[in-house]
């Protein structure tokens, strides 16, 4: 038992030693291993669609650009489990992210990497603009449709029109029907406003328009005929037909 004791003790001598003699030779422990990663990078839209021409860059290089696809495969030489920043620059008509992306770097499996695999890293480029569609439901044909004071179509002759446009996100817009060139049209020149979100929208918007009734045509009134006047009678003297008798 005392010999095992001593033993343990010799051990722990010993490792105390090496430690301190490193430390005065300045003995550093060895660096991690570099590893090489193999990474896709995926840039889509808000939408799922792929966006080409995406620059993405580490920090104090760039990495590259997606092609049509979207895709950019890149490798790393770094320890595992380094940490790697990426920024990406979106082409014109996206939006960069607001945020950074930060990936950790993992050796894959032995059985990954024998089949090619590679760490996907998946980024979102946001449309500038989304999509507003409204169905303006009128009720009269061949009326003027006006977007944000423009006019963009006319009711058909089911009296609705479809009004698409592409606008920024979070956008408030304004609808007009046109009721100048028609006067007993009611209300005049209805309008609503819409608000976008960040993703394509879809409204309707009633104008709620009636027709007033024609104005009553005024009633001519003839004129009274004034009544027959009564015969005089013509007075006659007696004998009258018998002449003068003068001969």
């Amino acid at each position: 038992m005392k010999m095992k004791c001593a033993t343990e003790m010799w051990m722990a001598l010993v490792a105390f030693g090496l430690a301190i003699a490193g430390t005065l030779l300045g003995c550093d422990p060895p660096p991690p291993a570099l590893i090489d990663h193999a990474v896709v990078f995926a840039v889509t839209s808000d939408v799922g669609a792929p966006v080409a021409a995406v620059r993405l860059f580490r920090p104090g290089a760039e990495i590259g650009q997606t092609g049509k696809d979207g895709l950019l495969p890149a490798k790393f030489r770094a320890p595992d489990g380094a940490e790697l920043t990426v920024h990406a620059q979106c082409p014109e008509g996206f939006v960069d992210p607001v945020e950074d992306t930060r990936i950790v770097l993992r050796q894959l499996s032995s059985v990954a990497s024998r089949a090619g695999g590679a760490l996907r890293v998946l980024l979102q480029c946001r449309r500038a603009r989304v999509v507003a569609a409204v169905v303006v439901r009128a009720g009269f044909p061949d009326l003027p449709v006006l977007f944000e004071g423009q006019e963009v179509t006319r009711t058909g002759p089911t009296g609705v029109a479809h009004v698409s446009a592409e606008v920024p996100p979070h956008k408030t817009f304004s609808l007009t029907v046109d009721t100048s060139e028609s006067e007993r049209l009611v209300p005049k020149n209805p309008g609503a406003t819409f608000t976008m979100t960040a993703q394509d929208e879809f409204f309707v918007f009633d104008s709620g328009l009636e027709r007033l009734p024609e104005p009553a045509k005024p009633k001519h009134h003839r004129k009274k005929r004034p009544p027959p006047e009564v015969p005089r009678p013509i007075l006659v003297p007696p004998n009258a037909h018998l002449g003068t008798g003068r001969g």
